[in-house]
């Protein structure tokens, strides 16, 4: 698989980061159309992908990480990569100044590879990953490290 492939594996377009069953997915997929410029699903796709392609030129990236695992009480922080995005679409800096380069996919109640078992990482990795055999990463701290490592390395 190449860099940019798993880049486009472990992360997903912007504002589709928190993970969602059924609520939801028509109000995420409306604030990704915004984000992207898009009228339907599959050009989300393709428009992120074309991003990511960018990623070489970038002079800046934004990587949103919408989770609010070890919140506590006060639950919000996984609206924060949204509300960035917005205020600099609105300002028509998204897109400019950086390159988006998207969320990670958070499961909820997942915060680091290092802290699941085997067993647990292989049920969710086969479950955010079906068909791919590579051991890509499942929490959000540990899928933000390595795109945030291809990223550099991508930049340098």
């Amino acid at each position: 698989m190449s860099p940019l492939d798993e880049l486009a594996t472990i992360l997903r377009p912007a504002g589709g980061g928190i993970f969602l069953f059924s609520t939801g997915k028509a109000q995420q997929l409306a604030l990704q159309q915004k984000l992207y410029g898009a009228s339907h699903e599959d050009e989300v796709q393709q428009r992120f992908r074309e991003r990511l392609e960018r990623i070489a030129s970038a002079r800046g990236v934004l990587l949103g990480i919408p989770s609010d695992v070890g919140a506590g009480f006060r639950r919000g922080a996984m609206f924060g990569p949204q509300a960035i995005r917005l205020k600099l679409l609105e300002r028509g800096k998204l897109h400019k100044d950086l390159l988006d380069l998207c969320d990670v996919f958070c499961v909820p109640q997942l915060l680091h590879d290092d802290m699941l078992s085997k067993a647990q990482r292989d049920t969710v990795r086969a479950a955010l990953y079906p068909g791919f055999s590579e051991q890509l990463p499942v929490s959000p701290l540990s899928i933000a490290e390595r795109a945030w490592r291809m990223a550099v390395n991508f930049l340098r």
